[in-house]
């Protein structure tokens, strides 16, 4: 039905606009005709009434293509000065063509005195060609002998009036086809010209009669406009354009992207022999062709960014997205917001530089893995098992859905030149509650590790801050939010500005179209008050966890929840609290209340878990909460072995455990990468399992039969005592092996719970309905974890999530 009624509509919308631009075009010709009575008194005058009223007729068409029917336009290459008289020349697409020339003569102030080489049979199109033909335009047949004169005469005409004109020619001479292009192809060989993949060779001959005609006259300039349009979704469109009934229907915005990037030559200074002026055009195409290939790949981001203009669109207001939060999530949304064109960007960041919680992540970010035999049905089960029944379904879906493109995603935003990604994300590990290995992360370069959260956060960095249009806000906070008088929707952003030398504090109010708040999680503040006095979030939902120590940074306190229950935002699963089963003790400061993490693919390469009597008490690589569990439960042996290595660290009642990897597990994570959590002093390493028994003041036989068993279900592929049925390596080798040893407590990790949302991003109402303008992404949101998270999904979320708010905010904010 809905199909029905939106084809009417168009039909409808299509007949009102033929019926009312020919009737004006009917009017104006009458006024075309009673002009030429003009013409012994004034020709200059009525050639200015008729170009006038052409330009009338081209403003509305216009009008319609650029803000009725929102067109996105954006512009690079040589500036255009105002008001310049020139040739112009550009690659021929299609009919409508028209609107993006006539798109950049709008703004340079020569609509009215735009004049088309036109087909000779156009002029007896009613209304539309009377018309062009009374204003002037050049009507040629394609036969060079008749044409010629008929060109002589209305050049000559232009120059004894000194018209200001735009005179536009294509001089492919057809629009591209398939046939067409192996045929100029093919001809290009034979005669040693450049072979184009997007363009037909231009024909010379008309160009250079225009050229040496207005040598010396007010015509100085020729422009070379290089035309593109592609379809959002569709992107081996390339180059096909909407017919022009679809441009009359409906939104183009965002199905569809045009682009037009410009040349500027003057014409005193182009070779004035015909064949050195033919050559020099086919230079001209050549370049066009490999900009056109650039476009194709990558679109205006595979341009250089200096050669791009500001004004997008001087026919439609360019629009405002503010970003809340400078983690993977916030850098995700803002490119994918920018991505979507016509949208200013404001990235704001409470701290003295943009990356957050993201930074820290280690273990990797999930996608489905076919390589490991994984598959979309498997991740979204292990999502849905470790969320233990709390999480919202179709936001697990689009997560796993989506794992792929966003990996692909990542590493094509890490391209420096097309096809050349400077991202690497092709180690794969198995972390706990994974049935298959799906956990991505970054391989060593050059002996030395790369964290994967900070090579994600580079990268976007790197990418953002590459953009017009954008402004990011450090040592900014974000007071509140600001609804229009209704409280409908957000419509900006009330900020405390500080500056970092002087200390001094601003408050500003920020206007914005849509806002996307993707400021983190509520575990950074365990204690039970935050700095200024209120209480924590952690001490309101999850107060057994009061004084934890935490992986997080202090910037992780809650404020975008807090924003979002300003406007009446509802919360969800506030009490899920996940408290990371291994956070690195530090010799030196054991109860330090903030701790480095030990990442779960250390586990996922073989590390495991023994408590103060050297016995392994649970599956290592089981959901996060319950090894958690596991090792809240041996608190009672930390103190057990007078010489042991915890017993000589640790205060009385302080929950510990010891991390023991092998070198061959060493080896799989990557040496250097643990060699980092060596130089803080985590591990401690010991030859063999005499020695390793002596650290943890065991007996050498006790601890050694320990290992074996292990070694034993690995051989004969039978689950343990705990359930563990993955094994990744042995533990005691046919030769003496270097030992690993680090201390590890839990530690909060993660908050599942915050601000409800759809598939959309928005942010909901208790009665599910959207807060107008407000979008989220990341932990600051909940439903997509449930009970307990899954190692690599927080990275995944930040980018699946990011980019949809991003997209839905600018997308909410054009419309």
């Amino acid at each position: 039905m809905s199909v029905v009624i939106r084809g009417v509509s168009d039909t409808i919308n299509a007949v009102f606009y033929s019926v009312t631009l020919f009737g004006m075009a009917g009017t104006l010709n009458m006024i075309q005709i009673s002009s030429f009575v003009l013409r012994p008194f004034s020709e200059r005058l009525m050639v200015r009434i008729n170009s006038k009223l052409v330009g009338t007729v081209w403003r509305i068409m216009q009008y319609v293509f650029e803000r009725r029917k929102k067109a996105h336009i954006t512009f690079s290459g040589d500036k255009i000065p105002q008001k310049e008289n020139a040739l112009v020349v550009c690659n021929h697409q299609s009919s409508i063509d028209i609107y993006l020339i006539n798109a950049l003569a709008t703004r340079r102030g020569m609509l009215d005195n735009c004049k088309y080489f036109v087909k000779d049979s156009v002029k007896y199109l009613p209304f539309f060609g009377w018309g062009m033909w009374l204003a002037g335009f050049i009507y040629v047949r394609r036969n060079w002998t008749e044409d010629q004169k008929r060109i002589h005469a209305t050049f000559s005409s232009m120059k004894r009036l000194e018209t200001p004109a735009w005179i536009i020619n294509y001089v492919e001479g057809s629009r591209v086809t398939l046939k067409k292009l192996y045929e100029a192809q093919n001809f290009s060989r034979q005669r040693g010209y450049p072979v184009m993949d997007n363009v037909l060779l231009p024909r010379t001959k008309g160009f250079v009669s225009c050229v040496n005609e207005f040598r010396g006259s007010h015509v100085d300039y020729v422009y070379d406009f290089t035309i593109a349009y592609r379809h959002r979704q569709h992107k081996k469109s390339f180059t096909q354009a909407p017919s022009m009934v679809r441009i009359h229907v409906r939104s183009l915005w965002p199905e569809y992207d045009f682009h037009v990037h410009c040349r500027r030559f003057a014409i005193k200074d182009l070779p004035s022999g015909e064949a050195e002026l033919g050559d020099w055009l086919r230079a001209r195409w050549a370049e066009k062709d490999k900009i056109l290939t650039i476009l194709r790949e990558n679109w205006t981001d595979g341009l250089d960014k200096k050669v791009m203009w500001n004004e997008s669109s001087c026919m439609s207001q360019q629009k405002t997205v503010i970003v809340v939060g400078g983690g993977l999530a916030g850098l995700t949304a803002a490119i994918e917001a920018h991505n979507q064109g016509n949208t200013k960007v404001i990235l704001i960041e409470k701290e003295k530089s943009i990356g957050g919680n993201s930074m820290k992540a280690t273990s990797g970010i999930n996608a489905v893995e076919p390589l490991n035999n994984d598959s979309r049905d498997a991740f979204i089960q292990d999502t849905l098992k470790s969320g233990a029944g709390i999480c919202r379904e179709d936001l697990v879906i689009k997560l796993v859905d989506e794992s792929r493109p966003a990996l692909d995603w990542l590493v094509k935003q890490s391209e420096v030149e097309p096809g050349k990604p400077t991202l690497d994300l092709t180690t794969v590990s198995r972390c706990g509650g994974h049935s298959h290995g799906r956990t991505h992360r970054c391989p060593a370069q050059n002996g030395r590790p790369v964290p994967v959260g900070w090579k994600l956060i580079d990268t976007l960095k790197k990418k953002f801050t590459s953009f017009n249009d954008i402004e990011v806000l450090t040592n900014t906070r974000v007071l509140n939010l600001i609804t229009n008088t209704d409280q409908i929707k957000v419509i900006g952003v009330e900020v405390l500005k500080k500056n970092p030398e002087t200390e001094e504090e601003t408050k500003e109010n920020i206007h914005a179209d849509a806002v996307v708040l993707t400021s983190g999680g509520f575990g950074g503040q365990t204690g039970k008050y935050l700095p200024d006095g209120k209480s924590s979030l952690l001490s309101e939902f999850a107060p057994q966890l009061v004084d934890t120590a935490t992986t997080n940074g202090p910037w992780a306190s809650g404020d975008g929840v807090r924003l979002g229950l300003s406007v009446g935002a509802e919360m969800r699963d506030m009490d899920q609290v996940q408290v990371h089963p291994t956070g690195f003790i530090d010799p030196s400061n054991p109860t330090a209340p903030t701790k480095f993490l030990a990442p779960e693919a250390l586990r996922a390469y073989g590390g495991i878990l023994l408590n103060g009597e050297g016995k392994r008490f649970t599956d290592e690589l089981t959901l996060r909460d319950v090894v958690s569990s596991a090792v809240y439960r041996q608190t009672g042996s930390v103190h057990s072995r007078v010489e042991s290595l915890m017993s000589k660290t640790l205060p009385e009642k302080y929950t510990g455990a010891y991390m023991v990897l092998t070198d061959e597990a060493v080896e799989g994570f990557g040496k250097s990468t643990l060699g980092f959590y060596a130089s803080k002093g985590f591990f401690t390493q010991v030859e063999g399992v005499e020695n390793l028994a002596k650290t943890l003041d065991v007996d050498t036989e006790e601890l050694e039969k320990e290992l074996k068993e292990y070694d034993e279900h690995l051989e004969n592929k039978e689950p343990d005592q705990f359930g563990k049925t993955n094994f990744p390596g042995r533990l005691v080798l046919a030769k003496p092996t270097t030992y690993w040893v680090a201390m590890i407590t839990p530690v909060v990790h993660y908050t599942m719970g915050g601000l409800s949302i759809n598939s959309d991003a928005a942010i909901l109402r208790e009665d599910k309905t959207e807060i107008g303008g407000l979008y989220g992404a990341g932990e600051v949101t909940g439903g997509v974890h449930g009970h307990n998270r899954l190692a690599g999904n927080s990275l995944l979320e930040c980018v699946v999530f990011g980019r949809t708010a991003g997209r839905q905010a600018a997308l909410y904010a054009q419309n």
